[in-house]
């Protein structure tokens, strides 16, 4: 933690965005280009290499049919992003919600993304139990905690599904771009929540761990290393 000055502050700030804007992919692109990997099996998507090909990305899984499981935070991620063609180019067939009731659909790997919470650990647990799909590659949008790590695998183990989970990842992916280099958090009203005298202080600390998680997927999207500073002697620090 650096005790700077405002002006200070506000100079180091700028140099950083500019440092970031200024990148020749734009914060836009690199997570798009994450989600795709994510959709090809976290594998890297490679390029046309025969002469006359189609311009636009190859997956290397492309001969592998997918199921996508979103939530309803993670559908708001890929929205602005991808597109219907996009996901058919990554072998994406159907599209399904988490919170919703879901058939099995067999012979399919089923690629999972979602917000690492409770409720969704045990909706992907009952799938396992459920036996919906043969192949299971689960994608979080942020960091998984141990705890909740600890409740998938018991689920896992209860619903027989050790060999059938492929993947588990932590995607760092818990914010959406409206432009080349404008994000959003996905938190609405946030300030509102954040200053309500009526907040429980258990709302509030799982505003702010959202908030974290998202600038954490940015500054790890953009690749680089952020200052943080704070004035001395203040809550922050």
């Amino acid at each position: 933690l650096l005790p700077l000055s405002t002006r200070t502050l506000h100079q180091v700030a700028m140099s950083n965005v500019v440092a970031a804007l200024t990148d020749d992919e734009s914060l836009f692109q690199k997570l798009k280009g994450n989600i795709l990997q994510m959709l090809n099996l976290n594998q890297r998507i490679r390029q046309p290499s025969k002469p006359g090909a189609a311009s636009g990305l190859v997956p290397v899984a492309d001969d592998v049919w997918k199921v996508l499981v979103l939530d309803a935070f993670c559908v708001d991620v890929l929205a602005p992003i991808v597109r219907v063609g996009d996901l058919r180019k990554m072998g994406v067939t159907l599209n399904l919600i988490l919170e919703q009731p879901r058939g099995p659909v067999t012979d399919v790997p089923a690629v999972y993304f979602v917000v690492p919470s409770h409720e969704n650990i045990q909706r992907i647990t009952k799938d396992f139990e459920s036996g919906l799909y043969d192949s299971y590659y689960l994608n979080f949008s942020r960091a998984l905690a141990p705890e909740l790590m600890q409740e998938l695998a018991v689920g896992a183990v209860r619903g027989n599904a050790q060999q059938a989970i492929q993947q588990v990842y932590d995607q760092h992916m818990h914010f959406t771009c409206v432009e080349p280099n404008v994000f959003t958090l996905l938190c609405p009203q946030s300030f509102q929540r954040l200053h309500d005298p009526a907040a429980s202080e258990s709302n509030v600390l799982r505003l702010i761990d959202d908030i974290v998680g998202g600038l954490v997927s940015v500054i790890t999207t953009l690749d680089v290393i952020p200052f943080i500073c704070a004035t001395r002697g203040e809550a922050a620090q």
